[in-house]
Parts: structure tokens; sequence; C-alpha cells
């Protein structure tokens, strides 16, 4: 019975709920992108989430949705989902510091001793147009680092081989983190010993003024070029309100020259 007048119930508002549907704004392409995107990050798979990453990252996605590139490169458990929504996000285009700062912060966020883990976070920001905070990061984190030494007998004892590769492999770490600080930021330094994160940081110290100059340059040629884009729009606005058209440039022909 109960079956019977839950069927009539949905029987009456099926032409309600048509005409809801009918009278509810069909979705832009922006809104149907960041539906399936939201869809696909929540995918158990992590090939999934990756592939919903690219997907919209191809979509030109506009910065109020950023943030969510920011938690998966943050939280996602996976190492190639963080990874690739953080490669994402740093090819995202800024007409700010902002973004880099944000990248920067990620960064910073690792775990200290993961150095594998910031080299590979590290080289995924050299997208970055702006490029005094990255770089900056990178030059810090290196100097703080110190040569792994090679392990030595001790009182006639052989050192295992264990301890040999854990050397090693630290070296490697390091080096890959010099290293991505000359891709990003084309430091000169290369040679690697003990004396590497001091004449890292000698390097920064003379070079951090040529960065922030770079910046500030970049920024004040955003800010020119949507001021007159702002004044353009205003300006054709105004003329199409009195049914003239826009001023003409001091520079532009005339009819005559033309």
């Amino acid at each position: 019975m109960r079956w019977i007048v839950l069927t009539f119930v949905f029987v009456l508002a099926a032409p309600q709920v048509h005409a809801a549907l009918a009278l509810a704004p069909e979705l832009t392409p922006e809104q149907k992108a960041l539906i399936e995107f939201q869809k696909g990050v929540g995918n158990p798979d992590k090939s999934m989430r990756v592939k919903a990453i690219e997907t919209y990252e191809a979509t030109k996605p506009p910065a109020t949705s950023w943030p969510l590139f920011v938690r998966l490169a943050s939280a996602d458990p996976e190492t190639e989902v963080r990874h690739s929504a953080f490669a994402a996000l740093a090819k995202m285009p800024v007409h700010d510091t902002s973004l880099a700062k944000q990248l920067v912060s990620i960064f910073e966020g690792l775990k200290p001793n993961d150095l594998k883990e910031r080299a590979a976070i590290g080289k995924l920001m050299e997208p970055s147009e702006f490029k005094a905070d990255v770089v900056g990061a990178l030059a810090g984190q290196v100097e703080k680092l110190r040569w792994p030494e090679d392990p030595k007998n001790y009182r006639g004892k052989m050192v295992p081989e264990k301890v040999k590769d854990e050397a090693k492999e630290k070296k490697a770490e390091f080096c890959a983190l010099v290293n991505v600080l000359g891709d990003v930021g084309k430091c000169d330094v290369t040679e690697m010993n003990k004396e590497t994160p001091v004449k890292v940081k000698k390097w920064w110290d003379a070079n951090q003024a040529k960065f922030q100059k770079a910046d500030n340059e970049l920024l004040a040629k955003y800010a020119k070029a949507e001021a007159e884009a702002s004044k353009a729009a205003k300006d054709a606005a105004m003329a199409a309100l009195s049914g003239k058209h826009p001023p003409v440039a001091k520079d532009a022909p005339t009819a005559e020259q033309k």
C-alpha cells in the first residue's frame, strides 16, 4: 500500500519537477568543467584524480577555483596527485606575486628532512613568472643544509654497506636541491661540498635585489596594461551610451592619411 502511495505522489510531482528543471538556468562551460573536476578529484583511483587535474587545467580555470589545486597539492595522500596539482598551480597566469607566495608556502610546509620531495616541488615552481620569493625559498633551504660527510672506519671496524648507501643517498639529495636552485634561479654555484651552503648564501645576498627588481617591473607592466584595458573599456561604454565612437589615439592615421 505504501509503495502505491509513494508512486502516486511521484507521478503527481513529476510535472512540477520537470517545470523546475526547465526554469533552471543552463550551466556555463566553466561551471560544467568545475563540476566534472570536483567529481574527478573525489575518485579513489589516483590516476583518475590526476586526469581530472590535467583536464581542468587545460580549461584555464578562474582564480576562484585555485584553492582546490592548493588543497590537492598540500593534502592528497598520493605523491603523483600532489605533484600534478602543484604543477598545474605553478602554471596559472597571474599579474601579481600572490601565487608565487602560495607555492612557497606549500614548499616550506614540507617535512624539513625530506630533501627529495623538496627538490621535486622546487623544480615544479620553475614556471612561476615571479621569481623572487621562489628563488629566495630555494636558496634559504640550501643555506640550511650540511654536506654529508663520508662515513669513516671506527676503531678498526669497517663501515657497513648500509651506512655507506645512506650517505651516498644524502649526497644525491643535497646535490639535487642545489641543481634545482641552478635551474630555477640560474645560480652559478655548482661545486658540491661543505662550502656550498655558504657560497649559495653569498650568491643570494648579491642577487636578491635583482630578482626583486624584476618582479617589481613585472608588477608595473601588468598594472599599466590593466589600467589601459580598463580605460579602453570605459571609453567604449561611454561611446556606446552617447552613440559616438571612442576617441582616436593621437598617433592613429586620419581618414585622409589612410
